[in-house]
């Protein structure tokens, strides 16, 4: 078969320019829908595939019904047709690569870049489940990267079936790929959707590691392998325990052990994909306040200060002060340190409160701690990584050690001359302040260098933090922020995150997936979007429950618009009508507000 072949049965109705790539399930052309006029991908199956009759009605009957598929991570089918000896189908051509051709380029993906594919595909998978179509062909080659946007879609639904695995020897046919296959693909036994999340479990593996999980010279002992063989466990510096797990679990031999839902997967793999961008700003806050950085200086002054008063005191009463002054400078040391220990708490007090005030929860936070833990992990990989490829890894850890080491003692050597201050006589008192200086410099060194030496022990006190506020103490310390709050005021119990928070968060996001050239035109959307969150917000409480519906409206219809132009059957000018009712309404809320505030009449609602 040839292009000419081709353009000569499609001629008059399809112009065919290009071919764009072959594989096992045929050759690809890039073409223009003279009719439509617009450019399309046409896929053209092996002829030898197509002219058995069962094999040909097969085809043309899943593939049609995949092309009724409408989701923004499934390539849009806009035909299915036959032409002499030519069965092909017509599809949206989309600007991109296959993450197949990634792989073999990079090696391997960035952790964050292949849970956000992974998501994307179970996204896809989940819709087609729904519809009660199964993959059966779920694999690298089969799964587009948009330039861009880096959306992932699936292609070749409904179409699978149709091919065989190469080289098989026997009468009966499998379908799929053997790399990919599930155990009940390789042992020819009843398949649904859980098949294809072990299909999409390899991907991810290979995706994260930059290799298979089994390999065999022969497709037989591969297909063994894939039926009896457990994994060997998944490999990948700096990938966060939640993917490596989830990837893992898919590859489960049980399908009962495996996620059971495309969606089920793709809501454990959102807080990878999406790392801190979808933590709203007030978690986000909370996460970058150092609220122990407040203790240093009350101990500080815990010591300076008596010790500063003693020098005048000595002076003052010539070396014997009275002992009701000596009792008052340890009074003021006493209630220096007792207000820098319990800075901390007081101030994470305030925050949680603020946090409570703004409706959100304690798990809220708890998922926001942990994907800031995770994010360290990461940079400590990496950082080991680099540090080991360098040669130099030892010689740090040496270093940061030496380093701590007298820090310590630096900082031991400053407390036993400062409390040696308050007992030696003048002017003996004169050294110990002298020492005491000396070693403050020293620790303060000496711990700039610990800390350049091993940065990656970070992740250590957010790990820290993560356990309090998972513990009893931080639970507490939630419940007491929460008193005297008003009801209104403290998250409803057993919700999720605001209404407004959540469309937001998919708005931006929808926003962001979007090509340049969409952005660019819609560059004022996540600013409308933010402000009209925070109105809805705002109004929260008022009473006036009627624009606020209408404001949350207002960003439900910009998602949807989103969603639509992700599917290709949305405008830019649609969404930027809908952006500017948005803007209105945000107006409106404005000025509703401005009047409640200043007591005059508001405008209708």
């Amino acid at each position: 078969m040839t292009l000419l072949d081709f353009q000569a049965a499609v001629a008059g109705r399809y112009a065919v320019e290009r071919e764009l790539g072959r594989g096992g399930m045929g050759i690809v052309y890039l073409a223009r829908d003279l009719r439509l006029e617009r450019v399309v991908a046409i896929k053209v199956l092996p002829p030898d595939r197509t002219r058995d009759a069962f094999s040909r009605e097969r085809f043309m009957r899943e593939a049609r019904t995949a092309a009724k598929f409408s989701h923004p991570h499934v390539i849009p089918i806009h035909a299915v047709e036959e032409a002499g000896d030519f069965v092909f189908f017509v599809m949206s051509y989309v600007d991109g690569e296959t993450l197949g051709a990634v792989l073999r380029r990079e090696g391997r993906l960035k952790p964050h870049d292949a849970a956000r594919i992974l998501r994307d595909v179970a996204w896809a998978l989940a819709y087609a489940h729904g519809q009660g179509v199964i993959h059966r062909d779920v694999k690298p080659d089969n799964i587009l990267l948009e330039h861009g946007s880096g959306r992932a879609l699936v292609a070749d639904f409904g179409i699978a079936r149709l091919v065989a695995v190469p080289g098989l020897s026997g009468e009966s046919e499998l379908v799929g790929t053997p790399e990919y296959m599930s155990p009940e693909q390789a042992c020819a036994a009843p398949l649904d959707g859980r098949s294809d999340l072990y299909s999409l479990g390899v991907v991810g593996y290979y995706a994260v590691s930059g290799r298979l999980p089994f390999s065999a010279g022969t497709v037989a002992g591969l297909l063994a392998q894939h039926a009896a063989q457990p994994p060997p466990p998944l490999e990948a510096r700096g990938a966060p325990q939640t993917l490596v797990a989830a990837i893992e679990r898919c590859l489960a031999k049980d399908p009962e052990r495996r996620f059971q839902t495309g969606e089920e997967l793709a809501d454990v793999l959102a807080p990878v994909a999406e790392g801190r961008r979808e933590l709203p700003v007030p978690i986000r806050a909370f996460l970058s306040e150092r609220r122990g950085q407040y203790v240093t200086p009350f101990l500080g002054a815990a010591l300076l200060v008596p010790m500063g008063l003693s020098l005048l005191l000595d002076a003052a009463f010539a070396g014997n002060p009275p002992a009701l002054f000596r009792g008052g400078i340890a009074g003021i040391a006493l209630v220096l340190c007792v207000i820098g220990a319990a800075s901390p708490a007081a101030l994470a007090w305030r925050s949680a409160r603020r946090l409570l005030k703004e409706r959100y929860r304690h798990d809220d936070l708890v998922h926001g701690l942990g994907l800031e833990v995770a994010r360290r992990r990461e940079e400590q990989d990496f950082a080991t990584d680099a540090a080991e490829r360098d040669g130099g890894g030892e010689r740090w850890s040496w270093w940061g050690r030496t380093m701590r080491a007298k820090m310590y003692a630096a900082l031991g050597l400053a407390a036993a001359s400062g409390a040696a201050a308050f007992v030696v006589p003048y002017p003996g008192v004169l050294l110990a302040f002298g020492v005491f200086g000396l070693s403050c410099a020293t620790a303060v060194a000496t711990g700039l260098a610990a800390l350049a030496a091993s940065r990656g022990r970070r992740g250590d006190a957010e790990e820290r933090r993560l356990r309090f506020w998972k513990g009893r103490l931080g639970r507490w310390l939630f419940r007491l922020a929460r008193v005297g709050l008003e009801r209104s005021a403290v998250p409803f119990a057993g919700g999720d995150r605001p209404t407004e928070v959540a469309l937001g968060i998919a708005a931006v996001e929808l926003f962001e997936a979007l090509p340049a050239e969409s952005r660019r035109a819609l560059g004022a959307l996540p600013d409308v979007v933010r402000r009209l969150e925070a109105r809805v917000r705002a109004l929260g409480g008022s009473g006036q429950e009627a624009k606020r519906a209408e404001a949350l409206g207002a960003l439900e219809a910009v998602r949807i618009d989103l969603l639509r132009l992700h599917a290709g059957v949305g405008t830019v000018q649609g969404l930027t009508a809908d952006l500017g009712a948005a803007r209105r309404v945000g107006e409106q809320v404005d000025a509703l507000l401005d009047g409640s505030r200043s007591g005059g009449a508001t405008p209708d609602a």
